[in-house]
This record gives C-alpha cells, structure tokens and sequence, in this order.
C-alpha cells in the first residue's frame, strides 16, 4: 500500500501499490503513482547517497549517484555529488580528476 495526501484536496489516501494511476476518492483528481514511486526512490538514494557522503564513502556515493542519474539524468546534486566523490578519490591517489570536472560540467 502506498500512503500519500492528495495534490490537489490534501486527502488522506491509501492505494495499492500495483497501480499506475488512480483517482482520489474525495475530489477526484487523477494521480500517477508511477511518479510517486519515482520521486520517492529518488529522495531514498539521495539520503543514502549523503550519508555515504559523511562517512568519506566515496565509492558508495558513486554508486547511489548512479542509481539517481539512472532516474533522472538532469539531476544537478547526483551529479555534483558524484564530482565530489571523484575528487575525493583522486586525492587518494586514483588520478580521476577529469572524470570528476566532467561531472560538474554536467551538473553545470
């Protein structure tokens, strides 16, 4: 079951989570579930990705910034953060400084 309020009435709303769209029961307005799942995955892996971030986990951050960008190409934290991790590492002595400018240069 998904758990959410609606856009457009703030109802409280319990769907099936097997859903694309449904309609709230109070007002009617048509939503997609699709995206909520979508934006909901997103803010997992960016808390995810933060917390590896803090703990100078480098190659997690990359790897969750990939699972964001996996979503949403365009996403100008996953990418920023993904720069930051490279350059972290090529401090460590992994010399991928310019895979990480092309990261910000992405973001940009």
């Amino acid at each position: 079951m998904i758990v959410l309020k609606c856009p457009s009435c703030n109802g409280d709303l319990e769907l099936p989570d097997n859903l694309e769209v449904a309609h709230c029961l109070y007002c009617g307005t048509k939503i997609l579930l699709k995206e909520v799942n979508r934006s909901n995955n997103i803010k997992q892996l960016i808390e995810l990705s933060n917390a590896a971030l803090r703990a100078k986990n480098f190659p997690e951050v990359i790897e969750y910034c990939n699972k964001i960008l996996e979503i949403d190409s365009n996403h100008i934290d996953a990418w920023i953060d993904k720069a930051v991790a490279f350059s972290w590492l090529t401090a460590q002595s992994h010399h991928q400084y310019d895979e990480a400018m092309s990261y910000l240069k992405n973001a940009e």
